[in-house]
């Protein structure tokens, strides 16, 4: 869930903007509402939001004199106004969407989806370091495949990736060897996921403990820590950012 602060000094934008949040936007909760800049500092340094919705012209400060005051935010800046010629200041101090009003549904919805997926992108990289990941388990799991001569069994903790090729699966071990099992990765998809493997693609499925680095993008891609990227699907990328901080 999102936490979000509507600024706006007409209630009748503020009632607007909760209108198509409570039908559309099931993630975003709002915290708070304010109608003037003064109120809405207050109302963010109480509430630490993750987005905030932002008029421009307001009495007693504008929103930009607002951002001002807010040194370092961490929040996602979407602007509702019905002023125009302020589109290109606003992207200056990195807003996610200008939406003139009046707005409709969709912008609202565009501009929150392009919102949640900055949120969950600056948190994986607030939170890339080692010190942040699960604890290890304090004794290794281990899972069977089948082999040429019978089974072979690994353990999960050494399992850096799987890669589809065609009805097998290679996979990727921590000691750099790799391995190919006739069978695909589909079949170990839902046997991996109580240890924190996720399908980031349609051929790939990840060991989260051994991702290094994503690099944001439509997709983006990972940085595995046996030095490989491994690309995320564009549909699989809101998932995957989420599942980092489950």
């Amino acid at each position: 869930m999102y936490k979000a602060i509507i600024i706006d000094d007409e209630p009748k934008s503020i009632s607007s903007i909760e209108y198509v949040l409570e039908r559309n936007c099931s993630n975003i909760e709002v915290v708070s509402t304010a109608r003037s800049a003064d109120e809405g500092y207050i109302k963010i340094k109480d509430l630490d939001p993750d987005i905030v919705f932002l008029d421009v012209e307001m009495p007693y400060g504008d929103g930009f004199e607002l951002l001002n005051r807010l040194v370092d935010h961490r929040f996602e800046i979407i602007f509702v106004t019905a002023y125009e010629n302020f589109a290109i200041k606003a992207f200056k101090v990195d807003a996610v969407d200008y939406i003139l009003k009046p707005f409709t549904e969709d912008d609202i919805i565009k501009a929150v989806k392009k919102a949640t997926v900055r949120v969950q992108e600056k948190k994986l990289i607030h939170h890339s370091s080692s010190a942040t990941r699960k604890p290890a388990r304090p004794f290794s799991k281990r899972i069977a495949v089948p082999a040429f001569d019978g089974l072979a069994f690994l353990n999960v903790d050494e399992i850096i990736r799987c890669e589809a090729s065609e009805n097998y699966t290679y996979f990727y071990m921590k000691d750099a060897k790799k391995m190919l099992v006739c069978k695909t990765i589909s079949d170990y998809e839902e046997m991996l996921a109580p240890f924190d493997f996720h399908r980031i693609h349609q051929s790939h499925l990840i060991n989260l403990a051994f991702v290094q680095k994503y690099v944001k993008g439509r997709g983006g891609y990972v940085v595995m820590q046996d030095g490989v990227s491994v690309d995320v699907s564009a549909r699989k990328k809101m998932e995957f950012l989420e599942s980092i901080f489950k």
